[in-house]
């Protein structure tokens, strides 16, 4: 499976050496639109992070303009990969290889005032000061939570390298003996003394990034630290991050309060909106405010019956990606996903219910081996079709539903069912 992602993700760079039609249209309008770069001092820096995904560059570009006009700064591109090679030669060659691979998001970049673009390479001299700070930190991590509350020069960056490993290599957990492992942790603090080596030697006044996690996140975190503005944007959100608040997404915890702000007529429409949307995914429309989803749960019932015919409790585990960010609101209940099945499995043994686990329709691939090798250790676990719909598993007795933060966490709660949250969210 991960020879079949290398080949994807290869056939994707190709394709982006050329820009299609609607990327030439829109890097000619950026040209139009900002015929005059606006007065920048040569001296400061807006770093953005080089993305391809064309939704989010559009966002991008609007950003990227304010931000210049409002810290007179010239705009830099970088990006984030890195994989140490040993090599000077080879390592310049890869180097060589992305910026030719990266030309049409390049130039899309140029497009919008972009005059500069950097990647993420540690010198020997950086290589030597991580290898002394994995020495002096790697041998106090004795455990999983050791690794996601690991903390750098004051910057926790430990999430960030848990969910990145998790996500490059697709496994479900990490183990702290792994060599693999072992070797990625030290590749991330080789990219963690760059970055820091960057902030410290040139007067960066905003940083732009993809994500809030993973290993893209560490200049963001870095820029957090010393007071520098700090943004995630996409095609539908912009975050401003700060010392208190290092994670998108995460606005929910502000909106008793904004909720009280408003009028008692404002408030009835929201909450008659609110009614209307979450209506419209129960009744099976994709998307309603998941741009990503391309499946509903929601949708027609089989024919058959799905749950067994009992008086047990019946309890459904909402299996996650065991992939997909782990950490994407901060940590958990468990570590990871592995993790909380794992625990629930055991608890399963020790019960009289009947345990249903269901994917998300849009499951990515590989997951489904790690849920089968879950069915076999649990033998109480029984696993239920992706396809089936939430309004029949509810008609025919689910008792209570689990998940660490998924969207089932209120959708069920709205539908009248019990849900346990193996996190903050």
């Amino acid at each position: 499976m991960n020879v079949f992602r290398r080949m994807k993700a290869v056939m994707i760079r190709f394709r982006s050496l050329y820009a299609d039609r609607q990327t030439a249209l829109f890097n000619d309008h950026n040209r139009q639109v900002w015929k005059k770069s606006p007065r920048h001092d040569q001296d400061g820096e807006i770093l953005l992070e080089l993305n391809t995904a064309q939704s989010s560059i559009i966002s991008y570009s609007y950003l990227a303009r304010v931000l210049q006009q409002k810290h007179h700064a010239r705009l830099v591109a970088y990006t984030n990969s890195y994989t140490p090679y040993g090599n000077a030669a080879i390592s310049a060659l890869i180097r060589v290889f992305r910026a030719v691979a990266s030309r049409a998001v390049i130039n899309t970049y140029a497009s919008f005032g972009v005059t500069s673009f950097i990647t993420v390479s540690p010198n020997r001299k950086q290589r030597a000061r991580a290898a002394q700070l994995f020495e002096e930190i790697y041998p106090s991590v004795r455990n999983k939570r050791d690794v996601e509350n690991l903390v750098v020069d004051g910057v926790w960056i430990g999430d960030l390298i848990y969910d990145t490993y998790l996500r490059r290599y697709s496994v479900p957990t990490i183990d702290l003996q792994d060599e693999q492992f072992v070797r990625f942790v030290r590749e991330s603090f080789e990219m963690f003394v760059f970055w820091k080596d960057y902030f410290a030697t040139h007067p960066v006044k905003a940083v732009n990034v993809s994500h809030c996690v993973y290993n893209n996140a560490m200049p963001l975190r870095i820029a957090v630290q010393n007071d520098v503005a700090a943004y995630q944007t996409n095609a539908t959100h912009v975050y401003r991050m700060s010392k208190e608040d290092i994670f998108a997404y995460d606005d929910y915890k502000y909106f008793p309060v904004a909720f009280a702000r408003l009028s008692r007529e404002e408030q009835q429409a929201g909450l008659e909106e609110a009614k209307r949307r979450i209506g419209l995914r129960f009744a099976g429309k994709v998307g309603v405010d998941m741009a990503y989803s391309t499946k509903s749960a929601y949708g027609e019932r089989k024919a058959h019956s799905v749950l067994r015919p009992s008086n047990r409790k019946k309890v459904l585990i909402a299996a996650h990606c065991f992939f997909d960010s782990p950490h994407s609101y901060g940590n958990n209940l468990f570590p990871d996903f592995y993790e909380w099945l794992d625990f629930l499995g055991k608890i399963s043994n020790e019960t009289d219910y009947d345990w249903y686990i269901k994917t998300h329709p849009d499951f990515l691939p590989g997951n489904t081996e790690i849920i089968d090798y879950f069915i076999n250790k649990y033998p109480k676990f029984t696993l239920v079709d992706a396809s089936t719909s939430h309004h029949q598993l509810i008609e025919e007795g689910i008792s209570c539903a689990l998940t660490t933060y998924g969207t089932i966490g209120f959708e069920y709660a709205a539908l009248g069912v019990m849900v346990v949250n193996a996190s903050n969210c």
